[in-house]
């Protein structure tokens, strides 16, 4: 393989024998790929994570298409040097998208609402409501089931729990919201 590396580094070899050695290059590569996996899986040292990252001529990581790589000449053959614009086009598009996205904040995703004081009051009459209905549930299902269930142990239980529930209710109406932190 290196030394048809070496061989392709040619321009002067024409076009079709220098795309006759990249195709054999790639081949061979997919095979050493294949080779480097199949040791892996029986237990052996992870040669592709310790190879070397091929680079190109500005010292940039060779990016593939699809696994097919050009080497030496075949990187300036007429139709490879579109791919090669075409890939640099996208990597400023990629790097514009970027440079957007460093702009967007909560705002953007609508997660700065809390300025608007029609939501907040509209939030905390919903509030009341359901903790209104979730506490007429739970006492009326404790006391129907005390009811049919007039045990000593499950009297315990439900004073435990009206307890319990009466303290995290107290808790959340002491608990300051927003309103308060504002100064109001």
């Amino acid at each position: 393989m290196s030394k048809k590396i070496a061989l392709i580094q040619n321009p002067g070899l024409g076009e079709f024998k220098i795309r006759d050695m990249n195709d054999d290059i790639n081949r061979l590569v997919r095979l050493k790929n294949a080779w480097e996996h199949r040791i892996k899986t029986i237990g052996g040292p992870d040669y592709r994570r310790i190879a070397p990252k091929q680079l190109d001529r500005e010292g940039r990581e060779v990016s593939s298409n699809k696994g097919y790589k050009y080497f030496g000449a075949a990187k300036d053959l007429p139709g490879v040097r579109e791919l090669f614009k075409k890939s640099d086009e996208a990597e400023v598009l990629r790097k514009a998208r970027a440079e957007l996205m460093k702009h967007v904040d909560a705002g953007y995703y609508g997660y700065i609402d809390e300025d608007n004081r029609k939501m907040i009051e509209a939030e905390q009459e919903q509030e009341k409501v359901a903790v209104a209905e979730a506490e007429r549930v739970i006492f009326l299902f404790l006391f129907h089931y005390s009811q049919i269930n007039s045990s000593k142990f499950f009297f315990q239980i439900y004073k435990k729990f009206c307890f319990l529930f009466s303290n995290i209710l107290s808790f959340f109406s002491n608990y300051p919201s927003k309103n308060k932190e504002m100064g109001e």
